[in-house]
């Protein structure tokens, strides 16, 4: 953002299975503090297989390409074990790429269901899985958020939904320090709260965790209390600069239906 500057990746010459089926690959990008070089990662179908199966079996490849050193993409060793949420970008956490694992898919092939997040190490590109909080349902793509922040992985997931209506009754926040090793990673519930909607986790704090929910409102959580939650700001009639004219300029509102909030760190490159 502070140079404008924009880096194309050369394209992926993997072949595709047809375009009818609606998992067209989900990429990553993340930093190898062993090399201090940043890899991306992309998941993509290899093949379908409809005969004599009942239904279609799935196969995945992985490929990657080291920005500033690569010329090409290439595959990594190991395949995918689990299929992931399309076109869902992973969560980089310490030295690793995290995809959810995709249970509706799975159930198609007739494997057995794995519930939680793909893990790719950058380090050595393997795969393994990093299971998800006890008691969290299904992670269905709109019911729940994954981020790092401030060097914890927090995870929001919508509870059960009160009969007859489209509300959620609650949303739990759950953290972790830790994905490494052969133990589980040890999830610890920071809040559960009531809103309308499943949130996006943007930030967190001393005074609590800074989320965006549904469209326009910006709230945070009160450490105080674990469902205690307080309104921050509500993103209306936002304006931008227009580079060319030097002035503020309003978003038209015919052409916006909603704002996301994404966190910036500003870089300390000169510009």
């Amino acid at each position: 953002p502070a140079t404008h500057q924009a880096l194309s990746l050369p394209q992926s010459y993997s072949t595709l299975i047809p375009t009818h089926y609606p998992f067209l690959g989900a990429f990553g990008l993340g930093h190898n503090p062993r090399s201090n070089t940043y890899k991306v990662a992309r998941i993509y179908y290899h093949s379908v297989d409809t005969r004599g199966t009942g239904g279609c079996r799935f196969t995945f490849r992985a490929e990657v390409f080291i920005i500033g050193r690569d010329q090409h993409w290439r595959q990594t060793t190991t395949p995918p074990p689990y299929p992931i949420i399309a076109r869902r970008t992973a969560t980089f956490f310490k030295g690793s790429l995290l995809w959810t694992i995709d249970v509706s898919i799975m159930r198609v092939g007739g494997d057995v269901a794995v519930r939680g997040f793909l893990r790719f190490n950058l380090t050595d590109e393997s795969f393994s899985v990093t299971p998800a909080p006890p008691g969290c349902p299904d992670l269905g793509y709109s019911t729940f958020n994954l981020a790092e922040m401030c060097g914890e992985l927090y995870l929001a997931h919508e509870g059960p939904k009160e009969e007859g209506s489209f509300r959620c009754r609650s949303v739990s926040i759950w953290a972790c320090n830790d994905v490494d090793g052969s133990n589980p990673p040890r999830w610890v519930r920071r809040h559960v709260i009531n809103v309308p909607h499943c949130i996006h986790l943007i930030a967190t704090s001393k005074e609590g965790i800074l989320f965006q929910d549904g469209s326009y409102n910006i709230m945070c959580s009160d450490r105080q209390s674990i469902e205690g939650v307080r309104h921050v700001a509500t993103m209306h009639d936002l304006t931008y600069h227009h580079p060319d004219s030097n002035t503020y300029v309003n978003y038209p509102k015919e052409i916006v239906y909603s704002y996301d909030l994404i966190p910036y760190v500003p870089s300390m490159l000169p510009v």
